[in-house]
């Protein structure tokens, strides 16, 4: 029977390993003449299978073969024990043995330290040295099935020659373990340290220090299916020619646990390892990788066709001039950083990470710092493939596109992480894209720059069908010197932005926060677009949207030098409705809110918006003569609240309350008030004052005179008529922001205020419907006269006005005395004087209204029931009396203290000082 060459090497062994009974006798040599033998050999010799040899101080010039013996050779130590052979054979040759221990003892000078074949061999304290040897492992050179173990051993300045491998140490079909060893200065032509073909090396805190190959594997060479155990191992130093300064592995596996990589160089690709080819499992790394240097790719690693996982820290190391990955350099394979650190590294493309050709990588809680491209992917450029997990990307940059992230084709899935202070010279100071689905979820980005995408540009380059989803994230304080502050969308077959905020972002021309262009459907929901500046489109630009919609987003305090202080729609390609939308405090000298332009179609139909307080135009309309307006609530804007500049409106301007704007209707467009329900009140929201604060509430107080006003065909969630704003009608977003348990869509008729929901406890005469019945809150009799005016508001037969029969004991008509008081007239309850017709004591011109027993100068303002009950020729919201904080801390119209008109003109100051020579934007053409 033929048995591989493997078994039959460890039956060998296995038979060696099973004397007879031996009985032990110790030999002693010492070269001074004062033991059993002067020569080491001579002993070996004369010894059987089971002696001890001690070997005294001295130094002995020979080389040893252990005959097949099973030997112990302890010598008084290596510093003391030098065995030097004369170049011409190994110093130390033990084969077919059946165990030896060898300790305390210097080998040098030889052809091979020592050899070991079909055997077992426990080395502890003993140095190779000096060997320089015609074959592989010049300093050990272990073969065929032979199982060594090294324990606190050097091997140090051995030297294979010529094509020869391993000039410290060689495994070939056969295994060794190191333990506290050193392996420092030996050469060879591949794995300058080790070599290994085809076995196993367990290497435990051990060093490899300035070893060289003239090709791959300064320190380490692994080929033929090896495998490599390396834990609290350092490389340091180590040089190759080729590839690998560090280690190589060819066709190989490794694991290295706790291990320092640091100031090893290599010729071609990977300062520290180069991996070609795998056996089954490829690497997995953890280790702290430094300050290693490559005259190609990979600065650090250089991988393919070679799965590879790593963790640890990877700092300083740096790649080839004009060469790419100054960390990791990678194609076919997959690739895992799993909670590892990538700093200052420097490349062509791939500051930290370089993937190509099919590779795959996975990043779960990686952190890139300051990481630099000088062309693209500051800390990673990848094709195909790009998964990010957790980590963090801090301050890396590139010259072109890309500052943190690039990636071209495939698709890409980034999930709770963050991206801060991250720069590119083109698009996307965080994430570049071109070509590539892109999936984003729960990030946050903030102070990143780029001309294009100040936080993410995602392109589509062409490629059709390719989709991007942007959710749950926050882009904060990002810039872009041209479009898109936070974010630049470009020529997609879908975008989905949604569940997420931008926040302080500036873009030089368009877009601070959001741009959009070409986008064949583009879903934007949810979105909170606050104080964010850009040339045209303040909060958001959006043109050639071809469908999708815009849903209840909330822009304020956003600014534009020149149109759309909150946002620009323009151009549309097909139906992109604008639904459930918020504009608040925004400011533009053309569309503060809202501009909507170049849609002749009507494609940008708005229902159930609020646009309110801005400095500026509410809704401007240019070149948009077809768009539909229905159930917005415009008010306060100091320009016009609803303007055009069509000449003939063609579509449907219905049910909208525009209310105390500098022009309520404007432009092209006659006045609407009373025609298709449109009015003109106080829309009496929960929290909102024009004070230059833009985070305010909208939701709509019980007694809102546009509740249950909008369109009738529309319904709000609760089945009722649809209110005008942006919580009503049938798409508002339900809710229950005052954390009473009742929901918007439960008819709970004031969700700003806790103690109002169906089925609660009537509080009267605080203008609140606590039991949302719909009834006054100052007549709790219904008889249509309020409190105080109603002496008896329980009782709907006494008020001001009703007949008061005399001898009844009541006072029905509410003039302080029962029956026919002075000037009564029995009947009517009005006085006989004509000048004091409502007979409220107040004749005109004292009274301002004498048909109306609730106005006169001795009343007070009562805000909500639309009379100037005070004569101060203020009305409601309008009286002074409205705006001022009750002793009780409480208010009714409003608590918050105005700043004047101006408050805009210092965040317009820092856009007009950034921007100071930009032309006007044409709002009739797209952008390029």
């Amino acid at each position: 029977m033929n048995l591989p060459r493997r078994t039959s090497q460890l039956m060998w062994l296995a038979a060696l390993a099973l004397p007879g009974e031996l009985s032990a006798a110790t030999l002693v040599v010492d070269a001074g003449g004062g033991g059993d033998y002067r020569q080491i050999q001579s002993a070996i010799d004369a010894a059987s299978s089971g002696d001890v040899i001690e070997i005294r101080a001295g130094s002995y010039s020979e080389s040893l073969d252990t005959g097949g013996l099973q030997l112990s050779l302890q010598g008084a130590g290596s510093t003391s024990v030098l065995v030097s052979g004369d170049g011409s054979q190994a110093v130390l040759t033990v084969d077919q043995s059946a165990a030896v221990d060898v300790s305390g003892v210097t080998l040098q000078g030889g052809d091979r330290g020592a050899v070991v074949r079909l055997t077992q061999v426990d080395f502890d304290d003993v140095a190779f040295s000096d060997n320089s040897a015609t074959g592989m492992g010049a300093g050990l050179g272990v073969f065929e099935g032979a199982q060594v173990s090294l324990t606190d051993c050097s091997i140090e300045d051995n030297e294979a020659q010529n094509y020869y491998v391993g000039g410290g140490l060689a495994i070939d079909e056969a295994s060794a373990s190191l333990d506290a060893c050193t392996v420092q200065g030996n050469q060879s032509y591949r794995g300058g340290g080790l070599y290994l073909a085809g076995g196993e090396a367990d290497l435990q805190d051990t060093v490899f220090d300035d070893n060289s190959a003239t090709t791959d594997g300064g320190g380490i060479y692994v080929e033929e299916a090896g495998s490599l155990q390396a834990t609290s191992v350092t490389l340091s130093g180590n040089q190759a020619g080729g590839g690998g300064g560090a280690a190589a592995l060819e066709d190989s596996d490794s694991v290295w646990s706790g291990c320092i990589l640091e100031g090893n160089q290599s010729g071609s690709g990977g300062g520290a390892l180069y991996l070609s080819g795998m056996d089954s499992a490829g690497t997995q790394l953890d280790a702290t990788v430094e300050a290693n240097a490559s005259a190609g790719s990979g600065g650090a690693i250089w991988a393919w066709d070679h799965d590879l996982e790593v963790s640890g820290s990877l700092a300083g190391n740096l790649a080839g001039s004009k060469a790419n990955g100054g960390g990791i350099y990678a194609g076919s394979l997959d690739l895992f950083l799993r909670d590892v650190e990538l700093e200052g590294h420097e490349a062509e493309n791939g500051g930290a990470v370089y993937l190509i050709s099919g590779a795959t990588v996975t990043l779960e809680d990686a952190s890139f710092s300051d990481n630099c491209a000088q062309q693209s992917g500051g800390a990673v450029y990848a094709v195909d493939s790009l998964t990010v997990s957790g980590g963090e990307f801090s301050g890396n940059q590139a010259s072109d596109n890309g500052g943190a992230l690039y990636l071209s084709g495939g698709q890409a899935s980034l999930q709770d992480c963050g991206f801060a202070g991250n720069q590119a010279g083109g698009g996307g100071g965080a994430l570049y894209s071109y070509g590539a689905d892109v999936d984003v979820a729960r990030i946050e980005l903030e102070g990143n720059a780029a001309t294009h995408g100040g936080a993410l540009c995602l392109l589509g380059g062409g490629g059709s069908g390719l989709a991007v989803q942007v959710g749950e994230s926050s882009f904060e304080d990002n810039s872009a010197s041209q479009h898109g502050g936070g974010l630049y969308l470009d020529g997609l077959a879908s975008a989905t932005v949604e569940d997420s905020q931008f926040s302080g972002n500036m873009a030089g021309s368009w877009g601070g926060g959001l741009f959009l262009l070409s986008i064949d459907s583009a879903q934007l929901a949810s979105l909170g677009l606050w104080e964010n500046q850009a040339l045209a489109g303040g909060g958001l630009y959006a043109a050639s949207l071809g469908g999708g919609s815009s849903w209840e987003l909330e822009l304020g305090g956003n600014a534009a030098t020149s149109e759309g202080g909150g946002a620009v729609y323009s151009a549309p390609s097909g139906e992109h409705p604008l639904k459930n939308l918020r504009f608040i405090e925004n400011s533009a000298p053309v569309g503060a809110g809202l501009l909507l332009s170049a849609d002749e179609s009507g494609a940008h139909g708005v229902s159930n918006l609020d646009v309110v307080g801005n400095q500026g135009d509410g809704i401007w309309l240019a070149s948009a003569p077809a768009t539909s307006i229905v159930n917005v609530v415009a008010a306060s804007n100091s320009g016009t609240g609803i303007g055009s500049d069509a000449a003939e409106h063609q579509a449907t301007l219905a049910y909208n309350d525009c209310w105390d704007n500098g022009e309520d209707w404007g432009g092209e467009l006659p006045d609407q008030i009373g025609v298709a329900g449109n009015i003109s009140v106080d829309p009496l929201y929960a929290d909102f004052v024009a004070d230059g604060s833009w985070a305010d509430s909208l939701l709509l107080t019980s007694y809102s005179p546009v509740r249950d006003a909008g369109d009738p065909d529309l319904a709000d969630l609760d089945g009722s008529r649809s209110d005008m704003g942006s919580y009503g009608g049938p798409e508002a977003a339900d809710g229950d922001a005052d954390g009473d348990g009742v929901l918007r869509s439960e008819s709970d008729c004031d969700d700003s205020e806790a103690s109002a929901y169906p089925g609660a406890e009537e509080v009267w005469y605080d203008g609140v419907d606590q039991d949302c019945d719909g009834s006054d809150d100052y007549d709790r009799d219904g008889d249509g006269v309020p409190y105080p005016e109603d002496c008896e508001d329980e009782d709907p037969e006494i008020h001001p006005g009703a007949k008061d029969p005399e001898g009844d004991g009541v006072d029905q008509d509410c003039d302080g005395a029962d029956g026919l008081a002075s000037g009564d007239t029995g009947d009517t309850g009005r006085p006989h004087d004509d000048d004091d017709y409502d007979g409220d004591g107040y004749s005109p011109p004292e009274d301002c209204n004498d048909m109306e027993y609730a106005a006169n100068p001795g009343l007070a303002e009562r805000c909500d029931d639309g009379f100037d009950n005070d004569c101060d020729g203020y009305v409601d919201g309008s009286d002074a009396d409205c705006l001022i904080e009750t002793e009780e801390g409480g208010c009714y119209c409003g608590s918050r203290e105005r700043r004047g008109g101006a408050w805009w003109l210092g965040l317009f100051g820092v856009v007009l000082v950034w921007r100071r020579r930009a032309p006007r934007v044409d709002v009739h053409h797209q952008p390029e």
